[in-house]
């Protein structure tokens, strides 16, 4: 109804680089970083998590110099080809031009979750996908959350993040 939420997210994003000694190696901002908070923060404030909800997220560097600068470098051509596509278009793929089924069934991500809450539990989780997540499993979600829609998972109506239109499904 255009009020302020109730449930506020304070979004704490690394600004740069930094040494992770949970993880030993270096950690830093990762380009889907906000908006991936902005999801968070409409989920905390239609769903109402938590009054005072404080998220991060970051990217776990590569071990080894050289492959630390590619993923930098990586992340720039991105991030320059978001911002300026006529500019910086050409320096990433065009349509049907993305990897190889080889090179996308040999991707991988690792998600590990931490959570602190106010009782003083520590909360930790990993989650694991066997193969490229911005083509191969993209898909599958979104054929995923297809099927759940056709089974008249989304209750509510207007723009909701899936946490919010999927529910628990």
């Amino acid at each position: 109804a255009g009020a302020k939420a109730a449930h506020a997210t304070k979004v704490l994003n690394p600004k740069s680089d930094y040494w992770n000694a949970e993880f030993e190696r270096y950690a830093g901002p990762w380009i889907m970083g906000p908006v991936m908070a902005n999801c968070v923060r409409r989920s905390n404030a239609l769903l109402g998590y938590a009054s005072a909800f404080t998220y991060s997220e970051r990217a776990l560097r590569e071990e080894k110099f050289a492959d630390r600068m590619s993923q930098k470098l990586f992340t720039y051509k991105v991030g320059a080809a978001i911002l300026s596509p006529t500019l910086f278009g050409g320096l990433v793929p065009k349509p049907g031009e993305g990897p190889s089924r080889e090179n996308m069934e040999a991707g991988w991500l690792r998600v590990h979750g931490r959570a602190s809450c106010d009782d003083g539990t520590y909360l930790t989780s990993t989650y694991f996908v066997d193969e490229d997540t911005g083509y191969l499993g993209t898909a599958k979600m979104l054929v995923a959350c297809a099927v759940l829609l056709s089974k008249g998972a989304n209750k509510t109506a207007g723009v909701v993040t899936p946490a919010v239109g999927l529910g628990s499904a």
